[in-house]
């Protein structure tokens, strides 16, 4: 596809992704992962919230309370974060609506600047005005196999470049 093309070619990014406590408008990062356009990680990082991990959130990516406990807050992650987009153009994601809203909702809280970086969307664009699917069932779909478990940040920044990549190919 033409956008995917664009994109490798023609701009500077990151990919990102995050896991959260939850899906809702008080939820907060879990655990944040930034990969540069070349699969470089610039970000692995468990973060700690200052609400407990719903259920729901835990029994899809398999972090729990416990295994936040000693990670740093998001203040402590975010100039890491904030680093890598200033070097960049555009940030990256398979769900940008949702990571955007996370980062956006992390830096509301713990009062630090919101990333001013555009987004890009590769799950809308990969949809091509069809029905949005998983990052997983993209990936199965065009026989992309990443050796990371699923639903960690830094894998589905991998599985995310992986789908671009593939669909320049294409």
């Amino acid at each position: 596809m033409r956008w995917a093309k664009e994109l490798l070619k023609e701009k500077n990014f990151i990919i990102l992704d995050t896991e959260t406590t939850g899906l809702g408008s008080n939820d907060e990062i879990v655990q944040l992962g930034v990969i540069d356009k070349e699969g470089n990680t610039l970000i692995d990082s468990l973060i700690k919230p200052t609400i407990p991990i719903g259920e729901g959130a835990s029994r899809v990516h398999g972090i729990d309370d416990e295994m936040v406990a000693n990670a740093p807050m998001f203040v402590e992650v975010f100039p890491l974060l904030e680093e890598a987009a200033r070097r960049v153009d555009v940030i990256v994601a398979y769900n940008a609506p949702f990571d955007s809203r996370m980062i956006a909702q992390s830096c509301r809280r713990h009062t630090v600047p919101m990333i001013a970086n555009p987004w890009f969307c590769v799950m809308r664009s990969y949809a091509n005005g069809g029905r949005w699917k998983k990052l997983t069932e993209a990936c199965a779909s065009l026989h992309i196999n990443i050796d990371v478990a699923a639903h960690s940040a830094v894998g589905d920044c991998l599985r995310t470049l992986a789908l671009i990549r593939e669909m320049e190919k294409r």
